[in-house]
């Protein structure tokens, strides 16, 4: 079985894993280890797929309305969305079984995580924010609201670089490295890629800071985070769009 699932972790699939690490490292092994349990249920992956999108609706649930433990518990939570989400792959081709509709079920599950990851952590700071700063004690209310506007970050910027690939790449397909590793801010996209996203290490940065009880600067240091590097992917796409309209109007 081992065996079998080496030869399915293709070199592509590697490369993407090792962007994130967390996933490379930690998630992608142990989902190997319990794929076969899966198989041996006979579990679809696209099964698999609806079933980490319950684990991952049920995991915000708990931080949005849970005290202490189940927002801990809603952390570990999101680390067995993030493990069935490489599982649904492993069945999908280990079974030779991709379907277009489990590829739209994917898409489904990051946009859903995407809106509730940050959100549900806005949610838990503001009832646990854990040792703050006097500066930084603010009323409840401003943790959920930039909760929610750290996660419309995240959609937005996947959004409008979705868009400018569409319009100014010639394969019309979603390649943000492409975008970002030709250009001078190659370096810095790669680390944030690491640190910033919902498959990234900001998912074992969420348990630690649920165990030790520091959700408020965690939520503040993500907020500030995520907007630094909006600003600065609007301000390159527009750069670049700027560019090639007009070396497009010189040739036209």
């Amino acid at each position: 079985m081992a065996e079998d699932f080496s030869k399915i972790y293709s070199e592509e699939r590697k490369k993407e894993d090792k962007e994130t690490l967390w996933v490379y490292y930690v998630t992608r092994p142990v989902s190997f280890l319990i794929t076969p349990l899966f198989l041996r249920l006979g579990f679809s992956a696209n099964q698999v797929s609806v079933l980490g999108m319950e684990i991952g609706a049920l995991s915000a649930i708990f931080m949005i309305v849970g005290d202490y433990w189940l927002v801990l518990v809603g952390t570990i939570l999101l680390e067995l969305w993030l493990v069935l989400d490489s599982v649904d792959g492993n069945v999908a081709r280990y079974r030779k079984t991709p379907t277009l509709l489990g590829k739209f079920l994917e898409e489904v599950d990051g946009a859903m995580m995407s809106a509730l990851f940050f959100t549900s952590i806005g949610f838990a700071a503001s009832k646990i924010p854990g040792f703050l700063p006097k500066f930084l004690n603010f009323p409840f209310y401003i943790f959920i609201i930039l909760g929610i506007l750290t996660s419309f970050l995240v959609i937005f910027r996947h959004l409008i670089t979705v868009h400018y690939n569409y319009i100014f790449s010639d394969s019309k397909q979603y390649s943000p490295e492409d975008t970002f590793n030709k250009s001078s801010i190659s370096f810095l996209y790669n680390i944030a890629i690491k640190f910033l996203g919902i498959y990234s290490l900001a998912q074992p940065l969420l348990i630690i800071a649920a165990m030790f009880n520091f959700l408020g600067i965690y939520t503040i240091v993500y907020f500030s985070m995520h907007l630094m590097v909006t600003i600065g992917t609007i301000s390159l796409l527009f750069s670049k769009a700027k560019k090639q309209s007009q070396k497009a109007s010189n040739i036209g």
